[in-house]
């Protein structure tokens, strides 16, 4: 059986790397692309199942190529997921007319990348390692400030323990040490992905409270938290969830 495979089209280093590291647990080819003339030659010999691709501005070569493929028969199967910039409004139209499967906007997140990458293959894990991790969070919503209680973590995001009544989707400023490492404060965005809410729980076991998902979070913590992750989930036998 042939391995699924899926081609990232994207002149953005930064984005090819971010989004090859969202699939790295899958079991698939990822073939990343920075320059969409060379991706079209390379289309000519191979066919990916899935095709992720930037709408190239500010040259729109990705919409120009989008629209070339789904005008021809031989690839206008292949499902093409286009991204835009979440601060050009009028690029997910331009998008949206390539005739594409699907669109996602820029800075992009892991759950809602992974979960639109599943929507056309199976083979896009979206299961992550998770750890248990009892720490105080700080975090800032607006002007006001809170604080809360972790109850576990990964490198794509925590559970906070809070009766803060957190919307969907509401971003979130928040700092926190990992336990045994009191000199090292990790900043980042998060957006809340989920909330356990005291009249209708999503999962009763936990605490109310709102799981979040990092956003763009540097390097030097995601290295913090998957050290801490890859050596605590080892000592309490692995937690392992379908992310939010």
């Amino acid at each position: 059986m042939n391995t699924p495979c899926i081609m990232l089209i994207d002149e953005s280093e930064f984005f090819l790397d971010l989004e090859q590291k969202f699939l790295k647990d899958s079991d698939l080819k990822v073939i990343p692309m920075s320059c969409y003339a060379t991706a079209k030659i390379e289309l000519q010999q191979i066919r990916p199942d899935l095709i992720f691709m930037d709408i190239g501005a500010p040259g729109m070569d990705g919409v120009k190529l989008c629209t070339e493929l789904k005008q021809q028969n031989i690839y206008a199967g292949i499902p093409v997921v286009m991204l835009y910039s979440r601060t050009q409004a009028h690029e997910k139209l331009q998008c949206l007319n390539t005739g594409c499967q699907g669109v996602l906007s820029k800075p992009l997140e892991r759950t809602t990348f992974l979960s639109m990458g599943r929507k056309f293959l199976p083979s896009v894990e979206q299961r992550v390692q998770r750890a248990l991790c009892s720490t105080t969070v700080f975090f800032r919503s607006e002007s006001l400030h809170h604080y809360a209680a972790s109850m576990d973590i990964s490198e794509g995001g925590m559970f906070l323990e809070t009766d803060y009544p957190a919307q969907l989707d509401e971003f979130l400023d928040i700092a926190f040490n990992l336990p045994g490492q009191v000199s090292q404060i990790i900043e980042v965005r998060a957006r809340v992905v989920w909330v356990n809410m005291e009249k209708r729980p999503l999962r009763p076991s936990y605490p109310l409270g709102a799981g979040v998902e990092f956003v763009n979070l540097p390097e030097t913590s995601a290295a913090l938290i998957r050290k801490f992750v890859e050596a605590n989930a080892s000592l309490q036998g692995g937690i392992e969830e379908w992310a939010q």
